[in-house]
């Protein structure tokens, strides 16, 4: 066999005799094809072949199959016109290799042929003529099962002059008839398909619109769907009312939900991207045309370990989105039941959700079955029994009681003595820990004094010279000099002095008896000080202030002289009572929250308060009514709210 016109310049050119119809003497095979006889064996092989193509290229390869057997095609392709289908072009597919290795001019050849053909209805023949091969015979058979579509077979005669042999006529008429039926076959496949797919959705609905609520009709449309579309598991989640955002509201077998698992979170974001894809999806993406925001799908199917998901939204009949569905997959069969899950959904997504959106506009009106339900109960026994007790409740709340103002505490001390550094210098020990009870006098630091002893013994140095100098100046006469000797000398003296006292003072002492507040230094010893560093604060224990924290809204029933309660959290067996004697002025932000501080003066007679302790205070403001404590600040804001 010559090779094939695949890529090759020499037929770039290639001169073309054609015919609409076989020639004489291939019309004179094809007729006495029909009365050829072809072994019934092989046309029971082909049909059987052809009639279990499952799908549209199942079919095509089954063809291909059967012309490389019985006709030798050297070339088949597939031609589809354009506008079959929106956005659909003309082009051709090969069925026994790529239609991309195919020579453009030999596709404008096939394209030509199969437009006549499908034109006139009828087998087209044409011959490929080129410079060194014209055996080359061109078929076109149009498919009247799939209108405008047409089979291209390319087969090579014995001779130049020869045609296509009358077996071969015969394979390819017969091979017509067969697709012909196969695609009889396959439409009443789908009719049948078709009728239980709308039978099944007719019950579906009706056992649906029977629940009660829309909560339990959720859950039967899942365990439904289980059940009929052999589905592991099955989840439903609905729109709320006034809302687009998709909440799981049921799964197939009744199982647990909980809205805050991370499982629910995972399930609930595949419903709300099928909602907004307005379209159903398949993950592992079987159609390229519809692989569009499904990362959802992809983390759900990862998490379930690889498994088929099949989503689908529910709208109702005027788009509003009502809610989602999700089916998993995980057997052997799971492309087969993915696919007519799909199918399923998609005829039945517009009844599901506008059944559902009735259930949930229904849910609504059941607020007045409610309340005529609770007008039934309200007898009169009933009646006079709910009176008496308004009106006792009514009397309780006109008994007066003490209104309390209650906040937190915090006790502080009524002075605070600070110790600084009296001069630069490192410092050597630290003797004290915040929370160490010192007394006055009591050795809190030591300086390093070396640096101010080897400075003090320069100075000395310097001072003995300077009075050598002075000496000889005035037994020289030179009182100049000597006067400014004896300013030098003065210097000296003052800055030894100054160095004296330093090194006298090296030791840090407390100023009075009280607690160390503040002040650890003992991981810094060595660490040079400067003057006027705050080194410890010390407060006395003799007495302590209680700041009060009263809440904003409670600021105007507080006033200077009234009693507070306190109960410490470091002594809760025990309260203390104090008077409220200053109130600042200017409101604090304490613990996230905007306070008054209230200042109250406690003794500290056991020794046990400590500065900074915590606890809970009461503040008693005066009796008023029950009612007037209860409701006064809702009633307030309530005032506030309607702008009176």
């Amino acid at each position: 066999m010559n090779p094939l016109l695949v890529n090759d310049r020499r037929h770039a050119a290639a001169a073309v005799v054609s015919a609409a119809t076989p020639p004489e003497s291939e019309n004179r095979g094809a007729q006495a094809a029909e009365q050829l006889e072809i072994p019934s064996d092989s046309i029971l092989f082909v049909r059987r072949s052809i009639l279990a193509a499952p799908d549209f290229p199942g079919l095509q390869t089954a063809v291909a199959a059967c012309l490389r057997r019985s006709a030798n095609a050297a070339l088949v392709v597939w031609y589809f016109p354009s506008g079959g289908q929106i956005g659909q072009q003309e082009r051709i597919e090969g069925l026994l290799c790529p239609s991309s290795g195919i020579a453009e001019s030999l596709k404008q050849v096939l394209k030509d042929i199969a437009r006549r053909a499908g034109q006139s209805g009828e087998p087209c023949l044409q011959r490929l003529q080129s410079d060194s091969d014209s055996r080359l015979q061109l078929v076109a058979l149009p498919v009247p099962a799939f209108p405008g579509q047409c089979l291209l077979v390319l087969l090579e005669t014995d001779s130049l002059d020869a045609g296509v042999s009358s077996a071969a006529w015969a394979s390819l008429l017969m091979l017509s008839g067969l697709i012909n039926e196969w695609a009889l076959h396959r439409n009443c496949q789908l009719a049948a398909e078709e009728a239980r797919t709308i039978a099944a959705l007719i019950e579906l609905v009706s056992h649906v619109q029977s629940a009660p609520t829309s909560d339990t009709a959720c859950q039967r449309l899942a365990d439904s769907l289980q059940s009929l579309l052999h589905a592991d598991c099955v989840c439903v989640g609905l729109c709320p009312r006034g809302s687009k955002d998709v909440r799981l509201t049921a799964i197939a077998g009744g199982g647990t939900i909980d809205p805050f698992s991370e499982e629910t979170r995972l399930i609930e974001s595949v419903l709300q991207e099928t909602q907004l894809r307005s379209a159903g999806g398949v993950w592992p993406v079987r159609d390229p045309n519809n692989r569009h925001a499904l990362l959802s799908h992809q983390q759900l199917s990862e998490s379930w370990n690889d498994c088929t998901i099949v989503s689908a939204p529910l709208q109702s009949e005027t788009g509003a989105g009502t809610g989602s569905i999700i089916l998993t997959f995980r057997d052997a069969a799971a492309g087969q039941h993915a696919v007519s899950a799909e199918s399923f959904l998609r005829a039945g997504s517009e009844s599901l959700g506008s059944c559902l959106e009735i259930l949930q506009k229904l849910a609504d009106s059941r607020w007045l079955q409610w309340t005529q339900s609770i007008r039934k109960l309200l007898t009169r026994s009933r009646l006079e029994l709910a009176a008496w007790v308004c009106g006792a409740i009514g009397v309780a709340l006109l008994i007066p009681i003490d209104y309390v103002v209650q906040g937190n505490c915090e006790l502080q001390p009524v002075a605070r003595r600070f110790v600084a550094a009296p001069f630069n210098g490192p410092l050597l020990k630290c003797l004290v820990e915040p929370g160490d009870v010192v007394q006055k006098n009591d050795l809190l630091a030591v300086l390093d004094g070396r640096e101010i002893r080897w400075e003090l013994a320069e100075v000395q140095a310097n001072l003995h010279k300077a009075t050598k100098e002075r000496n000889t100046h005035m037994s020289s006469h030179e009182f100049g000099d000597a006067a400014i000797a004896l300013h030098e000398i003065q210097r000296l003296q003052q800055r030894a002095e100054l160095l004296t006292h330093r090194d006298s003072s090296l030791e840090v002492r407390s100023p009075a008896d009280g607690v160390v507040v503040s002040g650890d230094h003992r991981e810094a010893e060595g660490v040079p000080l400067e003057t006027g560093q705050t080194l410890f604060e010390i407060a006395p224990l003799d007495a302590m202030v209680i700041e009060v924290c009263i809440p904003e809204m409670d600021i105007r029933h507080v006033q200077v002289g009234m009693n507070v309660r306190v109960q410490l959290d470091a002594v809760p067996e025990d309260s203390l009572e104090a008077t409220i004697r200053n109130i600042h002025p200017r409101a604090e932000l304490r613990d996230g929250t905007n306070v008054f501080v209230a200042e109250a003066d406690v003794v500290n007679a056991s020794g046990m308060l400590r500065p900074g302790m915590r606890g809970h205070s009461k503040i008693s403001t005066g009796r008023n009514l029950l009612g007037w404590n209860l409701f006064h600040k809702p009633f307030a804001y309530l005032l506030g709210w309607l702008g009176w």
